[in-house]
């Protein structure tokens, strides 16, 4: 689906704004001070912290936010308009506690001591309901809004966890906040404020509306644009190709179009140029990720009007609201405690210290593996479980292990925020009440199972899979899955047409599911595009690689100089300078006597002899011209595409004549970069050409081809294939063979790590693309969910766990699936072209997606 920016100028949003203000009510906004509150609310303050994690090193920052904005509010409005409770004696943490003493003491608990109510644990969540109620009748009485500030762990959606007794949590979720509201006041006009701390960024997580009635007014753009802040990664994995590809909105498209290839990077990008480019890779996804949030490193009030991230909600009523919240907090962005034990990429967040920020990132994931029921027994979930479980399991994690537990959550919660966002926005039926996350797929009749499946296979093309970092490659089974969110809204969906047929269901994602989330996703991208650190790094990044978007030229790369591997290529072992001599013979020099990396593959060095003819056509004949043509011949390989000519027998006495083809123009083809598989472009050729060439190549020995390569044409591509093609099927013939010595010939490229005298034919792809396969890897397609191509599943616990990062990038590990073979393909696509076929058996479609155990 293609990304086009949307701009206020052009209309801004174009779904329907009672959608949008429905959908809102599941968003939020990340605020580093106190946010428009509606005048003369009743704040209702939480501090919900066992005494186990109340130190420093676990959520003591919680229970110090809780008296950061106690001392705020102290003397604000009516005194009995403030309600603050807390499960810890705070009068004795105090004591205890001197790093936690830095308040005016009267501010915190009050000059008659009274300001603060203890709660039993034991109760915490009947008497956290229960004030909750009370305090919403008041508000309602008075017409007045109600503001409700939890500081206690949340969920990534934010919905508040209770865990006080012995690791049992209990979880009071927004939408049963809305329930217990609605049935205290009988209306839902109220306007109700959450706030909560922030799970993946500094500062705090602010709910503007939980009935879609804010203090302030925003607009209906503004509401997308905090919409599309709250989806978080949910599409970075197509933002980050989009952007660092020839398509990149940071290019004219002038300059566009003097760019030939898709993939820019040179094809030896030095390390100024990699560097560049994962860091604009990085800096996408990291924005990303914080919602947006310039302040995202940062955990303290800031009251300056510059840094004022309300703003993009909405207009402040009063403009010199700040300056009030300004006069009655006395610290400023300098006064934060710095610390150098920490994770820079979390900056100060989460307590600014290295063992509180481990500890939060080790809550999220136990949190993430004691909800999202029936999911963790499933071959779609063993790879996340793995990565979560063994994070839970170190005791001084690294700086990347902590991304990528970072990374893999944060995706996730970011999914389900986007799928509850379109439910709410379509006025899907709830499913028992149930969030997405706490959701379990069981009881389910036959009418609603066939309707889910209709629905789970025309939302699933709808979303992105997990974003990378830079320099991983995307597997089929050892990346992080997840269809959790797919399956919620499909069920939503087939309750919504329970008693309509699959064509309405069809009809209802195509004209209603479908603009949104592309709605969505557009202002999401043009807010990201118009970042500045975004903007910034992606002018580096171009400028490294020689495009000058400031002169509004661009350089022209030659084809030679791109490569496919861009973000998989590394500086370990980089390949030598190929110059040649500018003669008649263009031969090489300096011909390093090792082989060359040459993306994921490695090419022995090509020599050849004095009286070989090159097209001179680009001045230079570079090794991956080489390396793109044994991939061409490999892939016509396997798709069936070369047809191998019929020939007679000739006498062995019959000299090989050289015979004279006439050369094939090639036509341009795209390149796309390897860290994108989904749009690796097959290169084209021409099978005809092939067919009608008038050469036999069928009895030709190794040795006689190797002769034919040596005399051949560089510019005949055409007669190169054929020969490689024959020298392919020779070379497995003799692949348990002695090395055979090739004078002045070319070796066929190997996977890294193999014999270097014996020629390897057999190239692995080990970057196996997303390709819309169902959780457990089951190939499935819009008309027919249910098509399996039957892969081998992966490895399970009880053979072996994978290897380190086996949750997110593509490691080598024992259990790899193999591919399927081109019958087994073409089988099973004839049978999906067919509309009553029935591929699955057994538990049928979602036990392929992981839907029953």
């Amino acid at each position: 689906m293609p990304i086009t920016p949307t701009h206020p100028e052009d209309g801004g949003s174009k779904t329907d704004p009672a959608k949008i203000c429905a959908a809102a009510t599941e968003a939020g906004i990340v605020v580093h001070n106190p946010p428009d509150f509606y005048v003369g609310s009743e704040y209702l303050g939480v501090c919900a912290v066992s005494e186990e994690h109340a130190d420093q090193s676990k959520y003591g920052w919680q229970v110090a936010d809780f008296l950061a904005w106690k001392t705020l509010f102290y003397g604000v409005g009516d005194k009995t308009a403030q309600t603050w409770l807390s499960t810890i004696d705070i009068t004795k943490l105090l004591l205890e506690r001197p790093d936690l003493n830095i308040y005016p003491y009267e501010k915190i608990v009050g000059e008659n001591n009274n300001d603060l109510t203890i709660i039993d644990t034991h109760n915490c969540e009947y008497d956290l309901k229960k004030h909750i109620s009370d305090r919403a009748k008041i508000a309602n009485e008075r017409e007045n809004g109600l503001v409700i500030m939890f500081f206690a762990p949340v969920t990534p959606e934010q919905d508040i966890c209770i865990d006080l007794e012995c690791g049992h949590k209990s979880y009071l979720t927004m939408e049963r906040i809305r329930e217990i509201i609605r049935d205290s006041v009988k209306h839902s006009e109220l306007p109700v404020m959450v706030m909560t701390p922030s799970p993946f960024t500094g500062g705090w997580m602010c709910n503007p509306a939980l009935f879609g009635h804010p203090a302030s007014r925003p607009t209906p753009e503004t509401k997308m644009g905090m919409i599309a802040r709250s989806c978080g990664t949910a599409f970075a994995n197509k933002f980050i190709e989009v952007c660092t590809k020839r398509s990149t909105p940071f290019l004219t498209d002038e300059q566009r179009s003097e760019l030939p290839y898709e993939d820019m990077m040179p094809i030896r990008p030095t390390e100024l140029q990699v560097t560049s480019l994962h860091q604009f890779h990085e800096k996408i996804h990291e924005v990303m990720a914080h919602r947006f949030a310039p302040l995202s490193k940062i955990h303290q009030f800031n009251m300056k009007y510059g840094h004022d991230h309300w703003l993009t909600f909405a207009e402040r009523r009063n403009l010199s609201v700040l300056d009030f919240w300004s006069r009655r907090w006395d610290k400023v962005e300098g006064d934060e405690t710095q610390s150098d034990d920490r994770f820079e990429f979390l900056g100060a967040a989460f307590g600014g210290r290295r063992d509180s920020q481990i500890f939060h990132l080790q809550y999220l994931a136990t949190i993430e593996l004691q909800t999202c029921p029936g999911d963790w027994n499933r071959p779609v979930s063993y790879f996340t479980k793995q990565l979560l479980s063994n994070f839970l399991q170190t005791t001084d994690p690294t700086e990347k292990d902590l991304k990528h537990v970072y990374v893999c959550i944060e995706y996730r919660a970011s999914s389900m925020i986007l799928a509850q966002v379109l439910a709410k926005g379509l006025n899907l039926p709830a499913l028992k009440n149930s969030r997405c996350r706490f959701w379990h797929d069981v009881d389910k009749d036959k009418t609603s199972y066939k309707k889910s499946q209709v629905a789970f296979s025309n939302l699933m093309n709808l979303f992105d899979p997990m974003a990378l970092t830079p320099g991983e490659r995307r597997h089929e089974f050892k990346s992080a899955r997840f269809w959790r969110h797919v399956r919620w809204l499909s069920a939503a969906i087939a309750i919504k047409f329970e008693n309509e047929t699959d064509a309405d269901i069809k009809h209802f994602i195509a004209a209603e599911v479908e603009p949104l989330i592309t709605d969505i996703r557009e202002t999401q991208f043009n807010i990201l595009i118009n970042d500045p650190a975004v903007e910034r790094l992606g002018h580096e990044w171009l400028a490294s690689i020689g495009v000058d978007t400031e002169s509004g030229s661009a350089a022209i790369l030659p084809p030679a100089l791109t490569h496919q591997g861009s973000l998989d290529f590394t500086e370990s072992n980089p390949a030598p300078e190929m110059v040649i001599s500018k003669t008649s013979n263009y031969e090489f020099s300096d011909i390093p006597s090792e082989p060359i990396p040459i993306g994921g593959y490695v090419a022995r060095p090509l020599k050849f002899t004095p009286d070989n003819e090159f097209s001179p056509s680009h001045g230079t004949v570079a090794l991956e011209s080489i390396d793109e043509l044994i991939k061409k011949t490999i892939e016509l390989e396997v798709q069936g595409q070369v047809e191998n000519t019929q020939v007679n027998e000739a006498a062995d006495s019959k000299p090989i004549m050289k015979p004279v083809v006439e050369p094939t123009k090639k036509e341009h083809v795209e390149e796309t970069p390897i860290h994108h598989p989904s749009s690796t472009q097959t290169p084209q050729a021409s099978t005809t050409a092939l067919v009608n060439s008038g050469e036999s190549y069928q009895n030709l020995t190794l040795a006689e081809i190797t002769q034919l390569l040596t005399d051949s044409s560089g510019n005949d591509t055409v007669r190169l294939m054929r020969l490689l093609e024959r020298a392919l099927e020779l070379a497995k013939e003799q692949a348990t063979a002695s090395a055979v010595t090739m004078t002045g010939t070319l070796a066929v490229a190997e996977p890294s790590g193999t014999s270097m005298g014996q020629p390897q034919v057999a190239v692995e792809q080990t970057a196996v693309e997303h390709d819309r396969s169902g959780p457990d890897g089951t190939n499935m397609t819009a008309d027919n969910p249910a098509v399996a191509l039957n892969p081998t599943p992966p490895q399970s616990p009880s053979k072996g766990g994978p290897a380190e990062n086996s949750g997110i990038g593509d490691n080598d590990t024992e259990g790899k699936s193999e591919s399927l073979t081109t019958e087994e393909a073409t089988d099973a696509e004839k049978a999906a072209s067919k509309p009553d076929s029935k591929l699955v058996d057994g538990e049928e479609f979602w036990d392929q997606v992981g839907w029953h155990s």
